[in-house]
């Protein structure tokens, strides 16, 4: 099978975007040799990946649809630029496995080597539609098949969370938490789920019922 660097960043989660951009930076930077000519240039991937992370931690402070929209057109730009800077590499490499591992990028088969799928991040809580509930929302997973989630209002002597019941989803939004108390502050973890295994839970939101 030949291989080839992958350009699946739209579908990554937030988290694992800003991460696969910053390894891919690096490695291209220390193979320069390799990589003599790159386009797009890596200082604006760079450029793109930093106004991204900025708008992705305003996003999460203040946690408004406008705000997430704006991040959510950072990203888009980002991963466009991603897209060209991975059918470079595959130009460059031309199938040459040391030159496309040089590169940082993620290849073809790393999509169905047996792994656990990547931890869920981009996780957004909002008032539901009905009283007592809560809607949670976050960002797929590109090889989950399902997700589970799991969220409690109980914390244990030292400040930690009490799980308790998991729930089971296919979906990455809309999903309703409920029931919930008015004036509680509820915790709430997302782990993705495929044929090879579970990812790890991702970081603990919280969000007061109302």
């Amino acid at each position: 099978m030949k291989r080839f660097a992958v350009n699946n960043f739209k579908k990554l989660g937030d988290d694992q975007l800003v991460t696969e951009v910053k390894t891919i930076i690096e490695a291209m930077t220390v193979n320069v040799v390799l990589f003599a000519t790159p386009s797009p240039a890596l200082a604006d991937v760079q450029i793109a990946l930093t106004d991204f992370e900025g708008k992705l931690a305003v996003s999460r402070r203040r946690g408004n649809p406008m705000e997430t929209s704006v991040k959510n057109e950072s990203k888009l730009v980002l991963a466009e630029l991603m897209r060209k800077l991975a059918f470079y590499v595959n130009d460059v490499a031309a199938g040459t496995l040391s030159v496309l591992l040089a590169s940082g990028f993620k290849l073809n088969q790393s999509l169905a080597n047996g792994l656990p799928p990547e931890t869920p991040d981009g996780l957004r809580l909002r008032e539901g539609r009905q009283k007592g509930q809560i809607r949670l929302d976050f960002s797929p997973v590109a090889t989950a098949r399902a997700y589970e989630y799991r969220f409690t209002s109980q914390l244990t002597s030292d400040g930690k969370p009490v799980w308790d019941e998991r729930f089971h989803t296919t979906t990455s939004f809309n999903n309703v938490l409920s029931p919930v108390e008015a004036g509680l502050t509820y915790y709430v973890q997302v782990r993705a789920l495929n044929a090879h295994g579970a990812s790890d839970w991702s970081y603990v939101l919280d969000y007061i019922g109302r």
